[in-house]
């Protein structure tokens, strides 16, 4: 995945990135900690509710 980020984006633009959101899998984080290290996360709202209800 992290590959084909880096064809569709630039390394200047994947820089650029401020703001990723996402579901709260690990698989997601680690892309994006890869391809847009200066972005921030930020979790979908509606998987975050689903993982706390099921605590």
């Amino acid at each position: 995945m992290i590959e084909r980020l880096r064809r569709l984006w630039t390394e200047e633009e994947r820089l650029r990135v401020e703001e990723v959101s996402i579901d709260i899998w690990a698989g997601f984080t680690k892309v994006v900690k890869q391809g847009f290290p200066k972005a921030r996360i930020v979790y979908d709202r509606f998987h975050v509710m689903q993982k706390m209800s099921k605590s």
